[in-house]
């Protein structure tokens, strides 16, 4: 299974905790089933938790699949033209206790830079292994891989459903 750090803005993480967001969309992501860790952007600038996701999936064929229903068709389609080639199901979601602030994954691996799209986490080894035995509150999403809420857009996401997961009290003031 591939490892990155995948980065996130702080509103577009919000949907991931309506358990509605079943699935991320990438102009480039890896081809197998991946662990993401959860870098989230400006202002919060930390890593919050790591998220399993399935095999990359191809937009463009999905959009040729005759078969699909006309409005997943209609929101991948706007995906793919706002640059997403690929989307991933998202099996399950797992927040840290504590977060690991932007300052001191640098000091546990000083090459580590704050990733634009993702990184491999192969790349930072001490922060990994801090990664890998870090307690975490684990949800699970979509783990059979259902299209519902295929092609949904973050922002329908954060306003059609309420939060079930609780707000990690780190996370209150950017989210």
């Amino acid at each position: 299974m591939e490892e990155i750090i995948l980065s996130f803005k702080p509103e577009f993480f919000r949907a991931l905790l309506t358990q509605k967001k079943h699935f991320e969309y990438r102009s480039r992501i890896p081809e197998q089933q991946t662990v993401a860790y959860l870098y989230l952007s400006a202002p919060a600038k930390m890593i919050v938790g790591k998220m399993v996701m399935g095999k990359r999936n191809e937009i463009k064929s999905f959009l040729n699949d005759s078969d699909l229903n006309n409005d997943y068709c209609l929101n991948l389609n706007n995906h793919y033209r706002e640059g997403a080639k690929y989307f991933s199901a998202i099996h399950s979601l797992s927040l840290l206790d504590s977060p690991v602030l932007l300052e001191e994954a640098k000091k546990m691996s000083p090459n580590f830079s704050a990733p634009q799209g993702y990184s491999y986490i192969k790349n930072y080894q001490k922060l990994h292994e801090y990664l890998e035995k870090a307690d975490y509150s684990l949800f699970e999403i979509n783990p059979d891989e259902s299209l519902e809420f295929l092609g949904l857009f973050t922002r329908d996401i954060v306003n059609k459903f309420s939060q079930e997961i609780e707000t990690p009290s780190f996370l209150e003031k950017f989210i």
